[in-house]
């Protein structure tokens, strides 16, 4: 798409096709990840549980944003929601008094960031992704896990368009059937 984009634009000289370190990166961490322990210590089943992220000023600065999350995983009150809080989330979550009504939703398990290899195990395990997160949605597709985008765009569109990840906005309505589907 890279290559598509250069010759659209009519850049001067050659275009080199020089590969993804994202790709490479995530290979090797999904080879140590496999000596992760973080799924039998949260006591989650593979395949069985989703992972989110969110930590984007457009949607953590908004209070609708966080309701609209919120909202979401009580009406999915039946899948497990794995949240590796980031800290500055958590922080605003506590600010605007969201922290409590989130950890009430008894499907949601809020847990410290995870390190890198821990993370990607998480993901590779998940059943799906949900987030705000430019770098996790690329991660997710390279680990064939579907990923529903709580944001109006994406800087990685191939994802949609071959079908891997789903723009929803935080639009509860549009979380909760990616999420059934």
């Amino acid at each position: 798409m890279g290559h598509a984009n250069l010759e659209r634009e009519k850049i001067f000289g050659k275009i080199y096709d020089t590969g993804d370190l994202s790709v490479e990166i995530v290979s090797e961490a999904k080879k140590l990840a496999s000596k992760s322990r973080i799924t039998k210590d949260l006591d989650l089943d593979l395949k069985n549980y989703i992972v989110f992220t969110m930590h984007r000023a457009e949607n953590t600065e908004i209070d609708t944003s966080f309701l609209s999350i919120i909202r979401a995983f009580t009406s999915l009150s039946d899948v497990k929601i794995v949240f590796p809080i980031h800290p500055r989330t958590k922080k605003i979550l506590e600010g605007k008094k969201l922290y409590q009504k989130l950890k009430d939703c008894k499907n949601v398990f809020m847990i410290p960031p995870a390190g890198y290899i821990d993370f990607i195990h998480l993901v590779k395990n998940a059943e799906k992704i949900i987030t705000d997160s430019g770098g996790l949605q690329k991660e997710a597709y390279l680990l064939s896990v579907p990923c529903i985008t709580i944001r109006r765009n994406t800087e990685w569109i191939e994802t949609v368009t071959e079908g891997w990840n789903v723009l929803t906005d935080t639009n509860p309505d549009k979380i909760i059937t990616s999420v059934r589907k």
